[in-house]
């Protein structure tokens, strides 16, 4: 993506965000990361809140332009989230789910050019119907 395209609507102050909230945790956590050489990586972390232990186990697979996320929790959710970066040029697609939600589908395509930012949006709400939501952004100059 072009260092001149403006940032997506929900990036917009995410680095002052991270700056003062990113790593500081007061509960106890154990993690426990293996990265390989052919871009896989899986991570455990436990953290200990209150009298109660959460745990997750969660994995990200690299290759080219694709990123592949997996994460299961203790209660045998898994969320997946799979990254495509320049499908066409200035694109980016995401497609995340839950399972066993069937209504947690996401489909969301990103076209980022140097002078404007359109952003497309799919939800499943079951397998009949679909919500579509379309924004755009056009840079005047800023």
């Amino acid at each position: 993506m072009g260092a001149t395209s403006p940032a997506p609507f929900s990036d917009i102050g995410k680095q002052a965000k991270d700056l003062l909230t990113r790593d500081y945790h007061f509960d106890h956590r154990f993690t426990l990361t293996m990265l390989s050489d052919v871009g896989m990586g899986i991570i455990a972390t436990c953290v200990k809140r209150d009298r109660l232990f959460v745990r997750n186990i969660s994995t990200q697979y690299k290759s080219g332009s694709t990123t592949v996320d997996l994460k299961v929790d203790i209660h045998s959710n898994v969320s997946t989230t799979v990254v495509v970066r320049e499908i066409f040029p200035c694109t980016k697609a995401t497609l995340s789910f839950k399972i066993p939600d069937h209504k947690s589908g996401k489909l969301d395509m990103q076209y980022l050019p140097s002078s404007s930012c359109s952003h497309y949006i799919m939800h499943w709400i079951d397998s009949n119907s679909v919500s579509r939501r379309f924004s755009s952004y056009w840079n005047q100059g800023v």
